[in-house]
């Protein structure tokens, strides 16, 4: 790599939008910045490394960026592989998705370190389908995002937040059991002295005010864990806490 790196075809440098990394001229580049081409003004590869393919040009399955000199003049094209962001980050609230929570999970349990911990905790809003059948799924959508809001202020900037699939999300926390619970239960109880103020077509008033609850459930994952045995676990408590609400109520 040092040594494509010192070809006299490169023109210079420039910053990429959104990298937040110094990058190459004409360099085609894989999703962890290594150098897989050089391109000329007519993205011909000059330079292929093993990895580069017509179809990666050609496809949708890259991303283009042209780099211009300052006189306006195309000096080349840098190609990223696409990222499937729909798979990696929810679209609704811009929590981590599915794929997005698979992949943290098996990040995050292949380096804890021994004495750390790693909890997980599986949330579900209580009585949210009466909001989508009173005031309709996008008053619904208003008050998934703002919560979600909430909730990524509500912990620590390294927890993952992921929403799960409706109404549900899903936190990894870097830290005991114990000290998630008390998190967690302060969230709650500010949470109930909240309101979460929509907008919808048909209302009389200019903003419409929704409390909100929810139920969790805690487990402290083991080594030995998937995603889904962790979540199994977790379930099995939030239900407990919504069986215990029920009969409370």
């Amino acid at each position: 790599m040092s040594d494509l790196l010192n070809e006299r075809s490169i023109a210079g440098k420039c910053q990429i939008d959104g990298e937040g990394a110094r990058a190459f001229l004409s360099a085609v580049l894989d999703l962890s910045g290594n150098i897989l081409a050089f391109l000329d003004a007519d993205r011909r590869p000059m330079l292929c490394g093993k990895n580069l393919t017509s179809d990666l040009l050609s496809s949708g399955a890259s991303e283009t960026c042209p780099v211009n000199d300052r006189m306006g003049n195309l000096l080349g094209f840098i190609v990223r592989r696409k990222r499937n962001r729909e798979k990696d980050r929810d679209f609704l609230t811009g929590t981590a998705g599915r794929a997005g929570l698979e992949e943290e999970f098996t990040r995050r349990i292949g380096s804890l370190a021994p004495g750390r911990e790693l909890t997980l905790i599986f949330i579900d809003l209580d009585r949210f389908k009466p909001v989508n059948e009173l005031f309709g799924h996008l008053v619904g959508d208003q008050v998934l995002l703002q919560f979600a809001v909430l909730l990524k202020n509500s912990f620590r900037s390294g927890d993952c937040v992921a929403r799960y699939g409706g109404d549900e999300f899903v936190i990894l926390c870097d830290c005991p059991v114990e000290i998630v619970r008390q998190r967690v239960g302060q969230f709650r109880r500010r949470l109930a002295t909240l309101f979460i103020e929509v907008t919808y077509p048909g209302s009389s008033a200019e903003k419409e005010s929704i409390t909100l609850s929810f139920s969790y459930g805690l487990t402290r994952v083991i080594p030995e864990d998937t995603l889904n045995s962790a979540l199994q676990r977790a379930d099995a408590e939030l239900l407990k806490m919504k069986r215990s609400s029920r009969r409370a109520a």
